[in-house]
């Protein structure tokens, strides 16, 4: 009896980790759909939606999900840099879990893998990466104009949130309680999610955030939202035990999984229709709805008489295979670009009114000194330009770094830069120019920042 109570309370019961590598198979895929239907993006991404519905299929299986992680890592190079934050750090994970894959099959010197080796190696990396990204989105809150109700992306988006909640007080003091509310839970997330005692609570709350921040009328943050939460599953899986184990199965995961298929497959003709007419309410917005708060419902079921119980610290963070260090690694070094001046795009700074370059940078803690890199100071004001993307950070009144400039070598320029204005039939003709390699393009790119005054709302 003893030896059966123990097998049942160990967090890594034989088989426990093929069932949660299915599961999360299953809202990685449900991720990439929602992502793809955030942004209309069926068409220029069409393989990866053929992907998600073959790992919806068969979630219990590797082959599927590895597909779809290649599929999602090749389609985010060919539009790399113009994507989301949430995007590059999916990517990451995508990256992280094929190395894995790869590892087990040269340890084992064999092309068939094991679900459960791979989900307890790969795991405590992602995990970690987590808590470094939520530890960025903090930090760079913590600047001037975030905290400035004026311009703050936290009173911004307070007020169209308004626009879903009409019961929310319609006041100023409870925009600014709104953005502290929402700083102060980026904060806790990570905590809540490192302790053992109160892990299945972090889940919760984090899950409840986002789940709000994804029906703000604003964006449809439904794609990072979607994404987040099978990370967060991650986390929770560290508590499954036998008895865990026990209310949720492979069976019924498959079901699911399918269902959310078929659900998804009649949004996708309801949101072509909806477009077409030019109006209607987003169909995935409110599949978003019903499957953010099932999922949530769902945990509080299965985690039920077991609240407080979850895997020790150590065995949730601890990498098996030390070279995935790499993955919170890379993510803490691409939080730290935009302060030594190597990009301030995709650098977890997203809806931060965080601002860097030398002259006005905002933050309080890190001075611009930091900086190793002066492109980001290196600003001019965009008068004309043949380039739509450059013409519009004109009309708006923005200035930008050079640097952005080098990448429409074809385009036509008029600028203005410290009182000096230049114009020019193409980029390349600029006695400045010089050619972006391909790396560089791929891997570097500058916001726009305000061209007096404080910095206001931008992605």
């Amino acid at each position: 009896m003893l030896a059966a109570r123990s097998i049942a309370s160990s967090s890594w019961t034989a088989g426990a980790s093929r069932q949660r590598l299915a599961v999360f198979a299953a809202l990685w895929a449900a991720a990439i759909l929602f992502d793809l239907a955030s942004n209309h993006a069926w068409a220029a991404n069409a393989q990866l939606a053929p992907l998600a519905a073959w790992t919806l299929l068969q979630p219990d299986r590797v082959t599927p999900l590895a597909a779809l992680a290649a599929g999602h890592l090749l389609t985010f190079v060919r539009a790399a840099p113009f994507v989301s934050n949430h995007t590059l750090f999916a990517v990451m994970v995508d990256a992280t879990l094929l190395a894995t894959i790869a590892i087990v099959m040269i340890r084992h010197r064999r092309l068939r893998v094991d679900a459960d080796e791979i989900f307890d190696t790969w795991a405590p990396a992602v995990r970690a990466a987590v808590i470094v990204l939520y530890a960025f989105v903090v930090f760079h809150k913590l600047n001037a104009d975030f905290f400035n109700p004026a311009v703050s992306c936290g009173t911004a988006f307070y007020a169209t949130q308004i626009e879903r909640f009409a019961f929310l007080p319609h006041t100023a003091w409870a925009g600014m309680l709104s953005l502290y509310a929402a700083i102060a839970t980026e904060a806790a997330i990570p905590v809540l999610l490192s302790l053992r005692r109160t892990r299945n609570t972090g889940v919760l709350v984090a899950a409840a955030f986002h789940w709000m921040l994804a029906v703000n009328p604003r964006d449809a943050f439904y794609n990072f939202s979607s994404m987040l939460f099978a990370v967060f599953f991650l986390f929770a899986a560290a508590g499954a035990t036998g008895a865990w184990i026990a209310r949720i199965d492979t069976r019924r995961v498959m079901r699911a999984s399918r269902t959310f298929l078929g659900v998804a497959a009649g949004c996708v003709v309801v949101q072509a229709w909806t477009r077409r007419a030019s109006g209607g309410v987003d169909p995935f917005l409110l599949l978003w709805a019903v499957y953010g708060l099932g999922l949530m419902a769902a945990f509080v079921w299965i985690v039920r008489g077991r609240w407080k119980h979850s895997a020790p610290t150590a065995a949730v963070f601890t990498l098996p295979v030390p070279a995935l260090v790499v993955l919170p690694l890379v993510v803490a070094l691409n939080g730290v670009s935009p302060y030594v001046g190597f990009k301030t795009e995709l650098s977890w700074a997203m809806f931060s009114n965080l601002r860097t370059d030398a002259a006005r940078s905002n933050h309080f803690i890190v001075p611009a000194a930091w900086r190793i890199s002066g492109d980001e100071d290196d600003l001019v004001a965009v008068v004309a330009s043949s380039d739509r993307g450059l013409a519009q950070v004109g009309r708006r009144g923005d200035v930008i770094p050079y640097f952005e400039l080098r990448r429409h070598p074809e385009a036509s320029i008029t600028y203005v830069q410290n009182g000096v204005a230049h114009a020019f039939a193409h980029i390349r003709d600029d006695p400045r120019y010089t050619p972006l390699s391909w790396v560089a393009r791929k891997t570097r790119a500058f916001r726009p920042v305000s061209a007096a005054g404080p910095e206001t709302c931008h992605h």
